[in-house]
């Protein structure tokens, strides 16, 4: 007598990465005027960001910067202060807000990197969402490109 048998194993395991940082790709600002009474205009472009979740906005960091290309084809890029411009980010569960309070920034570069709260103690110190926003871009990138938890898109200017 005589048998062979074979078996097949199948699986379908799914390896997730939960609390990773996330950081968009850069963006063009395309603003949308709001004249709020004469002589104050309001500049607002919404922006969906479905990696902000209720746990990011309660015990993580978002972090917004500005760009633009330079002549020899460089970013420079510009936290919310260094911008010169009066402008704010808010952030909100799946959304972001950019104003320019009376400058309309379209045409500008704009990226947000996400922290959860688990990589905002370990890698960043538990430092505060204030703390961040003043962090400059490189200081930013050298932290992430350090931490071993990254997903999403390459961190270059």
């Amino acid at each position: 007598m005589f048998s062979v048998t074979s078996c097949k194993k199948t699986t379908n395991n799914t390896t997730v990465v939960q609390d990773s940082i996330y950081y968009s790709a850069w963006s063009t600002l395309n603003m949308t005027q709001d004249i709020v009474s004469a002589g104050d205009t309001l500049y607002i472009q919404d922006i969906t960001a479905p990696k902000i979740t209720a746990s990011v906005v309660s015990k993580g960091a978002v972090v917004a910067y500005y760009g633009y290309v330079t002549q020899s084809g460089d970013t420079a890029v510009f936290n919310e202060a260094e911008l010169g411009y009066e402008s704010g980010v808010t952030f909100a569960v799946g959304l972001i807000e950019v104003t320019g309070y009376d400058t309309d920034l379209s045409g500008a570069l704009f990226r947000y990197v996400v922290i959860p709260g688990n990589v905002l103690t370990t890698s960043f110190n538990g430092m505060t969402q204030q703390q961040l926003n003043k962090m400059s871009f490189t200081d930013l990138q050298k932290t992430i490109n350090s931490a071993k938890q990254t997903s999403g898109n390459t961190l270059t200017p």
